[in-house]
């Protein structure tokens, strides 16, 4: 066994089993329980290029650092793998923005975190309803809203080399206002993509069906630790079985190297397949807004993507000083496949991704206090103003990349 695998391993056992060799700062939670703190981020740097990668993952070993940074070699990458870097570099840069950037970037809502064309997809509840809208929770939280728009036009002009002309901007910026003023009307491909969804409203049983860039840590976990997941699940399941769990983690893009674990659950005459994942401190929370502590805000983000109502089978958890996230397999909810989804046709690519834009908007709409003066401060920019900006944060992040 390869020496990365067994310290995945064996972080995974330690998560499962308590044991550990430090004890958490401790927060009160909405419950009343006592629940882990998050661990405030060193404030050390003063340019994008000083920014310190190995700082932002305090959670991750040494190893599991390194296999992160070997899934980051191109500009796409390192921005989908690092999005607590662009956050940082976006602070240390933000008042060097000129007056019109400026303003806009000083109003603080809810963000999706990691906003780019593949964590936006088709979200199933427990009827078979699907929606369109962001499925990444990971880094979602409190930052400037403009920030956050500005991370999906840039991650969106380095994926796709056809969207980086002046009219596609143009474009995805439009579509933006569009669904922050609540007219998000989604294009053909994306109904396609949520009538595709609606058929397939069962669960996916495929534990080990993961693709090229996961490493499966183990096939099925011992019958002590599934009992662990379970119990600590209980006020929220009642009193379920654990039958197998396949123990994985992602070898690229931002949750790399952190530990999951995909399930089966006897609950009733139906099987329900679950995928417990362990929660880090939000990219977010490096422009240095104060995160509500992990299940707060984690359920609220659930809120805000999903605002006709949730899934029974989604719940936040801590078991042994670490937060876990459980979700519902649904074999309908799934990712954009940006390419795959338009056929290779930039054409298609730029509709689904102005429907993201849209949907991203009114996220920001939902949760934005001074949302009017902030649509009005994002309306007064001209696409030079979005051009500067997005050059500025990706040369800033170009540096970051390299220093490393």
């Amino acid at each position: 066994m390869h020496a990365k695998a067994t310290l995945l391993m064996t972080a995974a056992a330690l998560l499962i089993t308590g044991a550990c060799t430090h004890s958490p700062l401790r927060s009160p939670s909405s419950d009343g329980a006592a629940t882990p703190a998050l661990d405030a981020p060193a404030a050390l740097e003063t340019t994008p290029a000083e920014i310190d990668l190995r700082s932002l993952y305090p959670e991750l070993s040494d190893a599991a650092f390194r296999r992160k940074l070997e899934g980051a070699q191109t500009p796409l990458r390192f921005l989908r793998s690092f999005a607590p870097a662009y956050y940082r570099a976006f602070a240390l840069q933000k008042n060097s923005l000129k007056a019109p950037l400026l303003k806009a970037s000083e109003f603080q809502g809810w963000c999706a975190g990691d906003a780019h064309p593949e964590n936006f997809g088709t979200l199933l509840d427990d009827s078979g309803n699907a929606s369109f809208t962001y499925i990444d929770l990971d880094d979602s939280g409190s930052c400037s809203v403009f920030s956050d728009i500005l991370h999906f036009v840039l991650a969106t002009r380095l994926q796709v080399e056809d969207l980086r002309d002046r009219e596609s901007i143009e474009g995805i910026i439009e579509a933006y206002l569009d669904g922050a003023a609540g007219r998000v009307k989604l294009s053909k491909p994306v109904r396609a993509l949520l009538s595709r969804a609606e058929d397939k409203d069962y669960f996916d049983e495929e534990l080990e069906d993961f693709g090229s860039e996961v490493e499966v840590l183990s096939k099925n976990i011992s019958q002590p630790e599934r009992r662990r997941l379970a119990e600590a699940f209980a006020a929220d399941f009642g009193k379920v079985t654990i039958t197998r769990a396949t123990r994985f983690a992602k070898t690229s893009g931002g949750s790399a190297a952190q530990i999951r674990h995909r399930t089966i659950l006897a609950h009733g005459d139906e099987p329900v397949i679950l995928e417990f994942r362990t929660l880090t401190t939000p990219a977010v929370y490096h422009e240095r807004y104060e995160p509500s502590e992990p299940r707060t805000r984690t359920l609220h983000a659930l809120k805000m993507t999903a605002p006709r109502g949730r899934s029974k089978w989604y719940a936040v958890r801590e078991l042994n000083g670490k937060w876990l996230l459980a979700s519902p397999r649904y074999k309908g909810t799934r990712a954009v496949e940006l390419k795959k989804d338009a056929d290779q046709d930039p054409e298609l690519m730029l509709k689904i991704v102005r429907d993201e834009a849209a949907v991203l908007g009114e996220l920001h709409s939902r949760g934005t206090p001074e949302f009017g003066s902030y649509l009005h401060s994002i309306r007064k920019l001209q696409l030079k103003d979005w051009e500067s900006a997005l050059s500025s944060m990706e040369a800033a992040l170009e540096r970051v990349r390299k220093r490393r």
